[in-house]
Order: structure tokens, then C-alpha cells, then sequence
């Protein structure tokens, strides 16, 4: 983790106490799936998306899972697939 930490919100540090007594939950990970209609470069959509979360803190922050705090992560790591079949 980078950056400096920083205290957990209330509801950060709920979502991290529920975890605590939890790890196999999932209910605060984001995930999702997009079926596009017609033809997009993986490329320019991996950099839109890229570009997207760089420039919204929100989306960069990391929770330390030892600790209650929160730290901004550096550049997004974002795991894609491109499949055709659904």
C-alpha cells in the first residue's frame, strides 16, 4: 500500500469490522460485467477505464486488512477480459 494512511470512515470501518469476523465475505467487492452491442478497441476502452479511476480518488482506495485505515493507492490495476462468448 502506498500513500499515507488515513482513519477508516464509520461505514469504511464497519465494512472492515464485518470482514474481521468474516474473511470469506464479498458483499464490498465490486465487481462487473458489460455486454457491448458492437465492436470496441480493448486497448482504448482498458485506457478510458484506466483513466477513470486515476481520477477519482474513491476508486483508488485501499484497506489495510491488519489495520483500521485507509490508504490511496497509486496507479489502478484493473483485471480484464475481453470474451466473446456469454
Amino acid at each position: 500500500m502506498s500513500g499515507t494512511a488515513l482513519p477508516l470512515t464509520i461505514a469504511q470501518r464497519r465494512l472492515w469490522l464485518e470482514r474481521l469476523v468474516d474473511p470469506s465475505r464479498f458483499e464490498d467487492r465490486l465487481t462487473a460485467v458489460w455486454e457491448l452491442e458492437s465492436p470496441v478497441g480493448e486497448g482504448a476502452l482498458a485506457d478510458a477505464m484506466a483513466m477513470v479511476v486515476r481520477r477519482h480518488d474513491a476508486l483508488r482506495v485501499e484497506i489495510d486488512p491488519r489495520q483500521p485505515r485507509q490508504h490511496l493507492g497509486g496507479e489502478p490495476r484493473l483485471r480484464w477480459t475481453a470474451d466473446g462468448a456469454c
